[in-house]
């Protein structure tokens, strides 16, 4: 039983990290960073922001229910949550990547 908690909260939390993000590009004027870098040159290359925020924001709107979608799973059924957890942390991560440089792209 404290696996399947321990997972849920994990899994949950995760999610909700991504959601905040998601948030936080819907209400944003300056484009939201996607991991560490200098903002000011973000600014400099971002040349259509609301496009850019919008589709940074659902893109980690997708990921964030991912992680939601693993929650579940993880707590009716802990294997499949670990699983899950493996493949978010590293194909979710790498499709979350690929589609924030196709954004940076279309963006610039």
């Amino acid at each position: 039983m404290a696996g399947r908690i321990i997972i849920f909260l994990s899994c949950l939390l995760c999610a909700s990290a991504f959601l905040l993000l998601r948030y936080l590009c819907g209400i944003s004027a300056n484009p939201v960073q996607f991991w560490t870098g200098s903002e000011e040159r973000l600014r400099q290359v971002v040349k259509d922001v609301p496009l850019y925020n919008r589709k940074l924001g659902a893109a980690f709107q997708r990921y964030g229910l991912c992680w939601l979608i693993n929650a579940a799973l993880g707590a009716a059924y802990p294997p499949a949550g670990i699983l899950g957890i493996g493949i978010l942390c590293t194909l979710g991560l790498y499709l979350l990547y690929r589609s924030y440089r196709k954004t940076l792209l279309k963006c610039s």
